[in-house]
């Protein structure tokens, strides 16, 4: 009952809000009319009086008093009559239905007086409407020659039929307005009235709780004023002013993620040197173990090479694991990482190499080494497909372009804008947080995660043995590793002009709909480090 009261009075208030809207123009209008008849009247007192009926003057000052006041009001009024709830929203309607009576008394005085139709005031009607008697000139005639514009008699006698039109109008809307509101409180009171005396409480005590809890009503309109007038304000600039704003906002927002991405990482770091005391990443050969034929066959660089070339990745990786002796042969420790390169060059077939989706071994087009697997496309690995990084320039060049359509205007310094539009192609969250569940339900979530597609996913012999749920969960580790630091080979280049990245933002671009990329999974701000050394791009091409 409570929700079907609220519903109703909300609706009548936002009916009144939306007439309130409505008439901003045709109160604008009114009071332009209002003004210019009261001011011509009121420095010639011919007009006021005299020949002329005395309640044209009267009606035209008090149209020209309210008229302004309504259109002010109006503006004042427009949001806190909406949002402020009854019974306290009778202030407006007691307003607002003082304004229907002066401006309904104001077009009363100008009904017997000014014509219903501007065809009576062609030709000689002007003359001859309400004509005094002995006179030589009407009202409008009059009001025309001592109007300090140059105007006519006809344009005078249209001008006042327009007013008394629109004040006909504007009395009705305001009527209806305060009506809304009058009923409104009315429904409120009475739905108040019923509960007290279901809760045993008087209809004074529940109106009194209401005013108590008054000031968050007020305090909320507040907020939300403060926050919505400068939206508004902003939304009605120029675009080219828009677009610089935004790109500053965006600028400092990935400032500070990069500033928060960065404390991460250092202390990610430093809880791994404190777990792993001692220890280093380094491969160090603890024992030599026992030597074996084996492993003296393999100790010679152009025997192991030509073995090598017989082999598969994985095969020469699982081959150092056959003993001590063995590996310290395939592996030795002071030349790790050059044996590790070499074999790669070597071993597999020359064409299809690439690396496991999962790990990181080497495989090639052989089916005794590369495996397909069918794998949900969820979040991360959505990211890590399709997202690719830009610099600054070909950021604005492919983002910045047309509002409208971003994708087929030829990037020209005219249209070179902001687009606000984000990236949504990306599935929904499997694991949402506190305030999507809020908003969305955990069965939104969890409904969608069984209509997300598979992708085939080539892995190595290695990898092939896990379940599926297994494979996506060893990848997810280093899947957001390389979304936020760029390990990917993809990660190192804008995907624009080819250039290596330097450090500043890192403008995630889908490859789908050409639209930025928000997600916080991505990197937002890049060293100058790359993996050849220290790399400082200026110019363009710094990000």
């Amino acid at each position: 009952m409570l929700t079907c009261i609220a519903a109703g009075w909300t609706s009548l208030l936002m009916l009144g809000g939306l007439l309130r809207f409505a008439i901003f123009v045709p109160l604008g209008i009114y009071d332009g009319y209002a003004q210019n008849h009261w001011n011509v009247i009121k420095k010639n007192t011919q007009l006021q009086g005299g020949l002329y009926s005395p309640s044209i003057a009267a009606g035209e000052k008090i149209a020209a008093k309210w008229g302004r006041f309504a259109f002010y009001w109006s503006f004042a009024a427009w949001l806190p009559s909406v949002f402020v709830p009854p019974p306290v929203n009778i202030i407006f309607g007691i307003i607002d239905f003082v304004i229907a009576i002066f401006i309904s008394i104001a077009t009363h005085h100008q009904t017997g007086h000014v014509p219903h139709d501007i065809k009576h005031c062609k030709g000689s009607g002007a003359h001859s409407f309400q004509l005094p008697p002995g006179a030589n000139e009407s009202f409008f005639e009059a009001a025309a020659r001592l109007n300090a514009t140059a105007t006519n008699p006809f344009h005078m006698c249209k001008s006042f039929v327009q007013e008394w039109r629109y004040g006909i109008v504007i009395s009705i809307f305001y009527s209806a307005i305060a009506l809304f509101s009058i009923i409104a409180t009315a429904s409120i009171c009475l739905f108040s009235y019923r509960e007290a005396h279901g809760m045993s409480k008087s209809f004074f005590e529940l109106m009194l709780y209401g005013f108590i809890n008054l000031p968050k009503y007020i305090g909320a309109f507040i907020v939300a004023f403060l926050y919505y007038i400068p939206v508004i304000f902003f939304r009605c600039l120029p675009i080219s002013v828009k677009s610089k704003v935004r790109l500053v906002r965006r600028y400092g927002v990935k400032a500070g993620q990069g500033l928060e991405e960065k404390g991460e990482m250092q202390m990610h770091a430093l809880k791994r040197k404190i777990e792993r005391k001692g220890e280093t990443d380094k491969y160090t050969a603890k024992e030599l173990g026992e030597p074996t034929n084996l492993g003296e066959f393999l100790s010679i660089y152009d025997v192991l090479i030509e073995v090598v070339q017989h082999l598969h990745y994985v095969d020469v990786v699982n081959l150092g694991l056959v003993s001590k002796s063995v590996r310290e042969a395939v592996l030795p420790a002071d030349e790790y990482e050059q044996r590790m390169t070499h074999f790669k060059m070597y071993a597999c077939h020359n064409k299809g190499k690439k690396q496991c989706w999962v790990c990181n071994n080497q495989i090639c087009r052989s089916t005794r080494c590369k495996y397909s697997r069918a794998l949900k496309q969820t979040t991360l690995y959505f990211h890590l497909d399709n997202c690719r990084p830009y610099c600054t320039p070909c950021y604005l060049s492919t983002v910045h372009s047309s509002p409208t359509s971003p994708s087929t205007l030829p990037p020209t310094p005219r249209n070179r804008h902001m687009d606000t539009r984000i990236c949504r192609c990306a599935p929904v969250t499997a694991t949402p947080n506190i305030l999507q569940r809020y908003l969305n339900s955990t069965a939104y979530y969890s409904s969608r995660q069984t209509q997300l597609p598979y992708i085939p996913r080539s892995v190595c012999r290695e990898c092939n043995v896990f379940t599926d749920k297994g494979l996506l969960e060893r990848r997810e580790t280093r899947t957001k590793w390389e979304l936020k630091h760029g390990g990917r080979k993809e990660g190192l280049k804008c995907k624009g002009c080819e250039k290596i990245l330097g450090g500043g933002p890192r403008w995630w671009v889908c490859r789908g709909c050409k639209r930025e990329c928000r997600s916080w999974v991505h990197g937002a701000w890049g060293s100058s480090k790359s993996k050849g050394g220290d790399v400082e791009v200026v110019g363009e091409q710094a990000v």
